[in-house]
């Protein structure tokens, strides 16, 4: 099998380049007519696979590049050649070298980087450019410098997919199936995927075979994942890549789609990545093509306007003291109620602390997604609790009148 283009697949007949009928669910060549079955490339794919561990694990003893476990916060990244201790990249820890651990997730392919550290910083500045207006792009300059290239662990998927599609509140089930054509599936939980989604796509002709060469001087992220929890996680993002294709083809929303297929084509590979962590602000830049993307918390966006709303809202009920805006907001003349000030307050702190035990509940991965979730239901239900502030604003109309007018006497 050409290891160039390892995800390609050949008659079994004449060697031509086959393509998949949907019909007959094998590999059909235009060129001799033949039909190759899907599990002939799952064999050649076993035999390739074999063979590049075998390869590898004899390089290993030789190669003094060594990946590591961070003992702060669980990456795991790759010491550099000659040396005995790392950076971490997520972190800032050091991290000390130990023994690699090649998993059923190790990356047996890769793509080089192809722009260096100066080149990508260019992009950035070219993003941050652009974006000047934008308050993300100031921070990006402020912090451009923590930008490292790194290796992250993905999953190169192709082939025929099927899937069984159930519908919310039916009992019914559909079956369907596809042919999905070299999707990336991130297989490390230390980067959003919708950030890394907007530095794609790579481009594949360019994968070469693993050598541990190629990442030295770069940081690198090992699979955390291994067996069931990978091929979990692996179906779960085909599954996600599937689905607009499915609501399109079913004219609706709210489906669950449970794979099953054991005809894809799975290769771990690495892919050349340019991150950098700037708290509220991330940003990626695409090693190999240069494109950059930049994600904000947008879960923030959703959040107030949902939950801290919500609370300021609940002013509108117990407010019944007037300020005088010409003096200073700190003046003691300007202290609002007890429950004013325990609203207001709640409205900003209790987000943060939210925010900090959620981190160390949930993980950094799923906060946003919560934060989100509950943000959503407050907009959503924000017709019921309006209501209900206007009727008890109702009730407590005169007694606030009556405290309007009497702290505009003092």
């Amino acid at each position: 099998m050409n290891q160039g283009k390892i995800m390609t697949i050949h008659c079994a007949t004449c060697g031509a380049p086959a393509q998949f009928d949907v019909v007959t669910q094998n590999y059909h060549c235009p060129n001799c007519g033949g039909n190759t079955g899907t599990e002939i490339p799952l064999k050649k794919l076993r035999e390739f696979r074999s063979l590049t561990k075998t390869l590898l694990e004899q390089e290993l003893p030789d190669s003094q590049t060594i990946a590591c476990e961070c003992p702060n916060c669980g990456a795991r990244v790759i010491v550099k050649e000659h040396e005995v201790a790392e950076t971490c990249i997520f972190c800032q820890s050091k991290v000390l070298r130990s023994d690699v651990q090649m998993g059923e997730g190790f990356p047996e392919m890769l793509i080089p980087f192809k722009l260096n550290r100066k080149q990508a910083e260019k992009r950035l500045d070219e993003w941050i450019e652009q974006h000047h207006d934008k308050s993300e792009a100031q921070i990006l300059k402020e912090n451009k410098k923590k930008l490292k290239g790194i290796y992250l662990p993905y999953e190169l998927i192709r082939g025929p997919i099927r899937f069984v599609v159930t519908r919310d509140n039916s009992n019914r089930h559909y079956e369907c199936g596809g042919f999905l054509e070299h999707v990336a599936v991130n297989v490390t939980d230390r980067c959003n995927n919708l950030l890394l989604n907007g530095m794609e796509p790579f481009l594949w002709d360019e994968l070469e075979p693993f050598q541990f060469g190629y990442i030295a001087g770069h940081a690198a992220e090992i699979p955390t994942a291994d067996g069931a929890e990978l091929r979990r996680r692996v179906f779960e993002e085909v599954a996600e890549e599937y689905r607009p294709t499915v609501e399109h083809t079913m004219q609706t929303t709210g489906l669950a789609l449970c794979p099953e297929s054991e005809a894809l084509l799975r290769l771990p590979a690495f892919l050349p990545v340019y991150f950098m962590d700037c708290g509220e602000v991330q940003a990626a830049v695409n090693g190999q093509t240069g494109k950059v993307s930049v994600l904000q918390c947008i879960s923030w966006l959703v959040f107030v306007p949902g939950c801290v709303y919500f609370c300021m809202f609940q002013l509108a009920v117990y407010n019944n003291k007037t300020l005088n805006l010409n003096a200073k907001m700190t003046g003691r003349q300007n202290v609002g109620t007890g429950l004013q000030n325990l609203i207001s307050a709640g409205a900003f702190g209790v987000p943060l602390l939210l925010m900090f035990g959620l981190k160390v509940t949930v993980g950094k991965e799923a906060t946003p997604w919560v934060l989100i979730g509950i943000g959503l239901v407050f907009i959503l239900t924000s017709r019921w609790w309006l209501r209900n502030v206007y009727h008890r604003f109702m009730k407590r109309r005169y007694k606030n009148m009556e405290g309007f007018h009497d702290s505009r006497q003092k």
